[in-house]
């Protein structure tokens, strides 16, 4: 989306006293050459310093050019030193144009400032992190980026609190225009118009501090052999090839617990009925805050856990053998009767997978 065409291409000078007209250009320096040229990261950006190397240069006789005909001095000096091809680049080594600094679906913005606020951005920067601060860094806060007279009219109007997971846009406006016709509504809860609870990272963000951002990831000290689960809602355990719901609160009156011993669910259900027998001191006590127990979740077909950088073949496993596509699953592997499994090949000890 262009909203003001930059200064030059339509004959016109730098207003010093209006807002900076950035241009905008994308570096694609992973998957996307490499797939198309075959080349190496290394190899796209030499291309980068040779592509820079071009441009500076060229800047450079534009420089000298300049000084010389603004010293009058215009005998021999000939034509003004251009070339299409690097014209673009020479406004980047200029400090004209803008770029991104990485790829990020847009569907998922809000998410990341979801995901900010939850581990301590306050709610005003978390919102604003896709809005003003934005429209500021692009140098569109002028136009965009806040609700007030004057401005664009591009709103989102959402269906609970954006900072709450799961919120979904009910209409866009585009200059005042609405842009999502026959739009399906689900009414939400009240809760889910309220600003979410988080939790309290004090002693996470010191540890960070503490660390240098790299706290350890050697295991703590055992607990207790038996570990208590209080002020729960719900407990769900595998029946067979089903998962059952357990204990629910409506069972009992207020919240439940369960019992762990040696890595095994003793007991799950009221309070009295589960803590009569234990001794307090000899138990490791989680308090759950209404959330629920259930099995390990699986996800079929996600490499979650088995790379570092999705989209760079040397930090993973490659591709997973798919016995239903292509040629099917090598004989050391099982053959096609065989299914590869994510627990296979589980990376430990990471801190990006």
């Amino acid at each position: 989306m262009l909203l003001e065409p930059p200064y030059n291409l339509n004959g016109s000078s730098p207003n010093p006293d209006l807002p900076i007209r950035w241009r905008y250009m994308k570096h694609a320096c992973g998957e996307n050459p490499r797939d198309t040229y075959k080349d190496t990261r290394m190899d796209i950006n030499w291309r980068f310093r040779e592509a820079y190397k071009k441009a500076s240069d060229l800047k450079k006789k534009q420089d000298d050019y300049c000084e010389l005909a603004l010293a009058g001095k215009w005998e021999g000096l000939g034509a003004f030193p251009q070339d299409l091809q690097w014209e673009a680049l020479v406004d980047v080594v200029r400090g004209r144009v803008k770029g991104p600094s990485q790829v990020a679906n847009s569907r998922y913005l809000l998410y990341e400032a979801q995901q900010a606020y939850y581990y301590g951005l306050p709610e005003n920067l978390a919102i604003s992190s896709v809005t003003s601060t934005a429209a500021e860094v692009m140098g569109l806060d002028h136009r965009v980026g806040y609700i007030q007279k004057g401005m664009d009219a591009d709103l989102v109007i959402w269906d609970s609190h954006p900072l709450a997971l799961g919120a979904t846009p009910t209409q866009v406006f585009i200059d005042g225009i609405p842009q999502l016709e026959s739009v399906h509504i689900v009414q939400k809860p009240q809760v889910f118009h309220n600003l979410p609870k988080v939790p309290n990272f004090d002693k996470e963000a010191g540890e960070a501090l503490q660390y240098e951002g790299l706290p350890p990831l050697a295991p703590t000290k055992r607990l207790a052999p038996t570990t208590v689960f209080t002020n729960l809602t719900s407990v769900y355990m595998p029946t067979g090839d089903s998962v059952e719901l357990a204990f629910s609160t409506s069972e009992v009156s207020g919240r439940g617990v369960a019992v762990v011993r040696d890595g095994s669910l003793v007991c799950s259900g009221a309070h009295d009925e589960c803590l009569s027998t234990l001794d307090a001191s000899d138990v490791t006590f989680f308090d759950l805050e209404g959330g629920s127990i259930a099995p390990g979740l699986t996800s079929f077909g996600s490499p979650l856990g088995l790379h570092q950088i999705q989209e760079e073949d040397s930090t993973n496993d490659g591709d997973v053998f798919d016995p239903l596509v292509g040629k099917g699953l090598p004989n050391i592997l099982g053959g096609d009767s065989a299914i590869v499994r994510a627990v296979d090949g589980l990376q430990f000890g990471s801190r990006d997978a």
